[in-house]
């Protein structure tokens, strides 16, 4: 009669002939840490750059380019469309850390001040949008609020946040903006990779 082997037998099994990467356990530990470090520093409001700075300090000769390499990539990955005014805070952040992974500025700091425009002038041409699209459906609203206080006799406000084509066609336009401003922003970033 055959023997029914055991769940644990069995994995034991399928495991066996699997081999250990140490170069890739290696490289995934690098890349934890280089992410580790900058994502913590860029989201926490109690870590400063000379907490990074003694981290840095303490990785091996070996790791300590592609920790740096995954930092700036992860620095990178946080220059993004601003939705508000908060985002001095977060890019400031930013730019602290990749002056330190730099250790340079060569021209670091006319690149930021160039984010610095383009987000004040994206935020700006977003409030614009939004002004003229109120304007330009203003009548179209009304004449809704006056149809519906026919219909129910009652007084109605429509805000156009409430009407679905006010919104598709501010959806729509935001897009256009964003994926114009977003092309932008990546042609900033491959600037600072080269700058890195």
């Amino acid at each position: 009669m055959a023997r029914i082997k055991s769940a644990l037998e069995l994995a034991m099994e399928r495991i066996e002939d699997i081999e250990i990467d140490p170069e890739l356990i290696r490289k995934n530990k690098v890349t934890q840490t280089g992410k580790r470090i900058a994502g913590t520093f860029l989201i926490s409001i109690d870590k400063t750059i000379e907490d990074v700075q003694t981290e840095i300090d303490d990785l091996d000769a070996e790791e300590l380019e592609q920790v740096r390499k995954i930092m700036i990539d992860t620095a990178l990955n946080n220059i993004s469309l601003p939705q508000d005014d908060r985002y001095v805070q977060h890019i400031g952040k930013v730019k602290t850390l990749l002056t330190l992974l730099a250790g340079k500025d060569d021209g670091l700091m006319e690149v930021f001040v160039q984010i610095d425009n383009l987000y004040n002038q994206y935020l700006e041409m977003r409030q614009q949008t939004y002004d003229q699209l109120v304007q330009q459906f203003t009548p179209r609203l009304q004449q809704k609020q006056q149809m519906l206080q026919q219909q129910t006799g009652q007084s109605i406000d429509i805000q156009p946040e409430m009407d679905k084509e006010f919104m598709e066609m501010l959806n729509q336009t935001y897009g256009r903006l964003d994926d114009q401003v977003t092309q932008v922003l990546q042609q900033i970033k491959d600037a600072i990779r080269e700058l890195m």
